[in-house]
């Protein structure tokens, strides 16, 4: 996090839980319970974050940077670390690529008692770039671009590929 990327230690968990600590506050208020496990947008991480969401009772992490092999579940810094072991692009379920049949057929073979895997952003299947493409490098248009559409063929196509993928799962 760019919130993280100047600061001591101490700060920058202090920072992370100023920042997270509403979300889990907020998630508690709604569900009566603490999340199970905190996850950063865009692979956003920094070590501090491990120390900020034990101390705000959450014991686990999605997208963990670190990393053992075969994506085993593992603890940094104490916190339970759940990475991502694999992906299907955005462009894959539009295109009905092989790497779908291939990431199917991997997760058919594993033995991790957790498999991180990541089927796309909602705004990249509709859209060609992400919404805050705008905001990128501490831009702060008064009125942003709004982003391109793919076509409603590509969309379709992506979305009838993904639901049959999840249907069939």
């Amino acid at each position: 996090m760019e919130a993280l990327e100047n600061c001591s230690w101490e700060v920058g968990v202090e920072r992370v839980k100023a920042s997270e600590g509403k979300g889990a506050d907020y998630f508690h208020q709604a569900l009566g319970q603490v999340p199970a496990f905190w996850g950063g947008a865009g692979n956003t991480w920094g070590p501090e974050i491990t120390e900020a969401i034990l101390s705000l009772g959450i014991p686990a992490y999605v997208y963990a940077l670190t990393s053992l092999p075969d994506c085993q579940v593992h603890r940094f810094n104490g916190a339970v670390a759940l990475p991502q072991a694999l992906s299907i692009s955005e462009s894959d379920w539009a295109s009905g690529s092989s790497r779908i049949s291939a990431v199917t057929e991997q997760i058919r073979q594993t033995t991790q008692p957790w498999l991180g895997v990541f089927v796309g952003h909602p705004t990249k299947l509709r859209y060609v770039d992400f919404w805050d493409v705008p905001y990128a490098h501490g831009r702060t248009p008064e009125v942003p671009a709004l982003a391109e559409p793919v076509s409603e063929e590509t969309y379709a196509r992506s979305l009838e590929s993904l639901a049959s993928w999840l249907l069939a799962a």
